[in-house]
């Protein structure tokens, strides 16, 4: 089939609508706002096309997958897999970051574990290590003729004497070893009075030649036994000998620091292996507002049951200055191996520091370095993950870019995103799956964008429509309206008196010939609100002083009392930072302190200070704190609370409606 046949649908307020929906092209569902328009995306296309992928898995998997309940339609027709990408928060993680969000977490874990440079915690000595096989390899593609003393550098433990580790060696069979560059018999080593670590015990004396494969490798393989992992290649080049430190593990040569494996879970937040251990991988605590500053007290996993986690961001808005940085990990949320491991001279905390643009041109310029270095036989598999992970990742780095997130840092919590930030980033996401034949179906993508950036939303509508899928989009934009190819429209109202399919068309179609409220928009005839004259601050202002977190630098606003104030600008330019993060946070504890005082909010003379809630991030000496203050506001008409309506959800139960919401029902029972 050549589109999508929806057949007398009849979710919510849908009047047993009949739509096809071309494959392969843009569409977008609009009308006015109770139309049905997400009725007919979400609740009947997408639903439909997860019922039928969980149909695929077999029965005993699908217990534990809450399935969707059949939407009220006759059939779907031509419905390939579908994909929603909508602005709620549901489903992430409470750890999740934008880099997990986008899969770019997944490759970093991998680039790091298996390409990055390991430094000892202890001295900084940087650390390497090959497979057994490797180190055969590597010793036997020395010239043929070349001598080779193979070693085993052996360190007391804090219970041992070098002494002791002589007489282990005597008794394994083993004649030699070398100490401060000397060969000597075991025997004369244990008449010496005073030894140095470390001890060197020859496994074996050879000559490179043919042949010699066996005996190479069983003696590789008993000096990496005996030194746990290690084996020192004494090998002799210009009549000199020259060493080379060779070892399994990752093993510090120089102090014996042993720095255990380096896996992918040692960089994720979501295993206990890679988190830090005092804030599971959040970045701050939660105290006890009894205690005093100099006694912080328990940690938030001595004081905190598992499983409620999850609420701390929600006491961070509510009771913010009793949460504090975790003074372990100072907020880079890692286990402390994520501080020692390095690619392209920076670790994975670092990384995620940096917001996406910055992060690209460090991973590019790396690659190119890379690409254009000599090639060392030794670094020849951690050149082969560079060179296959690393453009992967600057092709998904380039896709947040593309969708207008570039200024975000990877490591910024995916809770602190805005939902249109967050739609975007799954934008993202999608694109760097690269999946084809595939129905996307998205929620006013625009939402939260600057007219200015709307242009690249539209462009990634196109490149997903161009890889071969399906894009359903429900949009008011006018400017996504105009580059679809195909519109349908419910109407003519909201509610029970709509759910109608008033047009279905091309663009063109639907501004020449149609009468309905896109129509119009489309042609100009809508009416818009005239201003008014009004003169603001005549009954006072709010004034936030010294605003700084996130992309906030030392911003101070005035917003006039009693007034309708427009916060407006380009995406990511600190909009909900600024309202959401700081002043609803400030205003919150303002009215809580003069609840619990029984006095009015404080004037100019008493200005409120900086609550933790609002800005998490490390004070410094040289920023000055927030501050929220009341100018000019007579005692009528001083804020008595703070409401905030955002995109998330209302319901906290599948039993929720507007009527429990409202607190209807609690008058009816």
């Amino acid at each position: 089939m050549s589109s999508i046949e929806v057949r007398n649908a009849r979710q919510h307020n849908l009047q047993g609508i009949d739509v096809a929906i071309p494959h392969g092209r843009i569409t977008v569902v609009t009308g006015v706002s109770g139309s049905g328009k997400s009725s007919l995306a979400f609740d009947t296309i997408h639903v439909e096309g997860q019922r039928r992928f969980l149909q695929t898995i077999r029965r005993a998997a699908r217990r534990a997958v809450d399935e969707p309940p059949w939407p009220a339609v006759d059939e779907i027709l031509g419905l390939p897999p579908t994909l929603a990408v909508d602005q709620a928060a549901r489903g992430v993680p409470f750890r999740a970051t934008l880099a997990s969000l986008t899969e770019l977490a997944d490759l970093l874990q991998i680039l790091y574990a298996r390409a990055g440079v390991v430094v000892c915690p202890r001295c900084g000595s940087v650390l390497q290590t090959q497979s057994a096989t490797e180190i055969v390899r590597r010793i036997a593609a020395l010239p043929e003729g070349t001598k080779v003393l193979l070693l085993a550098p052996l360190r007391p433990r804090s219970n041992q004497t070098i002494q002791h580790l002589l007489q282990t060696a005597v008794k394994r069979g083993f004649l030699r070893a070398r100490i401060d560059g000397d060969l000597c018999d075991l025997a004369d080593c244990l008449q010496r009075a005073e030894l140095t670590p470390p001890l060197e015990i020859v496994v074996d004396r050879l000559k490179i030649k043919p042949g010699l494969q066996r005996r190479l490798s069983d003696s590789v393989r008993t000096a990496l036994q005996l030194a746990e992992g290690i084996v020192l290649v004494s090998f002799e080049r210009d009549g000199h000998f020259h060493d080379l430190l060779l070892s399994t593990r990752w093993k510090c040569p120089a102090c014996g620091y042993d720095v255990g494996a380096v896996e992918p879970r040692h960089f994720d937040l979501d295993s206990p292996y890679g988190a830090c251990p005092d804030c599971t991988g959040i970045g701050w605590l939660a105290t006890d507002a009894a205690r005093s500053d100099s006694d912080p007290g328990p940690s938030i996993s001595e004081e905190l049951p598992g499983g409620v986690l999850e609420w701390l961001d929600w006491a961070r808005r509510h009771v913010g200055q009793h949460v504090r940085l975790c003074p372990r990990c100072l907020g880079r949320r890692f286990a402390p191996l994520a501080d020692y491991v390095r690619v392209f001279g920076r670790t994975l905390p670092e990384l995620t520091r940096l917001d996406v643009r910055t992060c690209r041109e460090v991973l590019a310029n790396g690659l190119k370095q890379v690409e254009t270095g000599s090639p060392d036989d030794t670094d020849a598999s951690r050149r082969a993950i560079l060179e296959r992970i690393v453009p992967e990742l600057l092709q998904r780095l380039e896709f947040l870019c593309h969708v207008g997130v570039g200024y975000l840092t990877l490591g910024r919590p995916a809770v602190t995103l805005s939902g249109g930030e967050l739609q975007r980033a799954r934008l993202a996401r999608c694109l760097g799956t690269g999946l084809i034949h595939v129905c996307y179906v998205l929620d006013e993508p625009t939402f939260g964008l600057h007219p200015a950036d709307t242009r690249r939303i539209i462009e990634v509508l196109r490149r997903l429509r161009d890889s071969g899928n399906t894009v359903i989009v429900v949009e008011h934009d006018l400017d996504v309206i105009r580059s679809a190819d195909h519109i349908i429209e419910l109407g003519p109202a909201a509610g029970p008196h709509g759910g109608q399919l008033v047009f279905a068309g091309s663009v063109a179609q639907l501004s020449r010939e149609a009468d309905t409220a896109t129509a119009r928009a489309l042609r100009g005839e809508t009416s818009r609100l005239a201003p008014r004259a009004f003169e603001p601050g005549r009954r006072g202002w709010l004034r936030l002083e010294h605003a700084t977190r996130h992309n906030l630098r030392d911003v101070t606003v005035e917003l006039p009392v009693n007034a309708l104030t427009v916060v407006a600008g380009v995406s990511g330019s600190g909009k909900s930072t600024l309202v959401v993060d700081t002043l609803v946070p400030l205003a919150q504890e303002c009215l809580a302190e003069e609840a619990a005082a029984t006095s009015p909010l404080s004037a100019d003379e008493h200005p409120r200070s900086d609550v933790a809630a609002a800005s998490p991030d490390p004070a410094t000496p040289h920023r000055p704190r927030t501050r929220l203050r009341l100018r000019d506001v007579p005692d009528s008409h001083r804020p008595q609370a703070v409401q905030i309506v955002d995109h998330r959800a209302i319901g906290r139960s599948p039993r929720s409606t507007p009527a429990t919401f409202l607190r209807i029902w609690d008058a009816i029972c």
